[in-house]
């Protein structure tokens, strides 16, 4: 998997908590900012540890008292301004959409996503799966996933295309190769 910027830290820090708001359905939520700092410690090539600087990165997560999947508290919501939290705030390469500026009404298209990755870092067994979880509950798809599922619609393909894909598809289902 590709990442475009990637602050490996165990810890991300919540910098500010909103009072609990409602949704349209009637739930309690609350949206909780974190951020990953300005510095991440690393090894060099002999072992030693050392500081790197960085621009750190801020996000905005929602967490509901009851979440919509289980009627369950999401881990985070009871948690104060100053905590700290497991995670990884990280931007990877998603397929391209269209995001509107809010004040001037403009629109720009974006190929990037950053996110909160809950309760995982990098090395950890789950953290490609949890990575996909972040983007799709973003409703965003990876963009290694979106150039893959590319497909040209039949009515702009020619006609010799569409029947060579038919020829295909026939083949690949009965392991028959057929004769014209």
């Amino acid at each position: 998997m590709q990442y475009l910027n990637i602050n490996i830290m165990s810890k991300v820090k919540i910098d500010a908590v909103s009072e609990v708001l409602t949704d349209k359905n009637g739930r309690n939520y609350k949206s909780i900012s974190l951020s990953s700092g300005n510095t991440i410690e690393r090894k060099d090539a002999s072992g030693q540890m050392y500081t790197l600087h960085c621009k750190g990165q801020t996000v905005s997560v929602r967490v509901w008292e009851k979440t919509y999947l289980n009627d369950t508290k999401h881990w985070l919501y009871d948690l104060t301004k100053g905590m700290f939290v497991k995670g990884t705030i990280l931007t990877v390469n998603v397929a391209p959409y269209i995001i509107e500026d809010e004040e001037n009404g403009t629109t720009r298209e974006v190929s990037t996503y950053t996110g909160f990755v809950e309760n995982a870092e990098e090395g950890d067994a789950d953290f490609d799966s949890e990575i996909r979880n972040m983007i799709l509950s973003a409703g965003r798809e990876l963009a290694e996933d979106a150039s893959s599922n590319f497909e040209v619609a039949k009515e702009h393909q020619s006609s010799n295309e569409v029947e060579e894909l038919a020829k295909e598809s026939v083949e690949e289902q009965t392991d028959v190769e057929l004769e014209y």
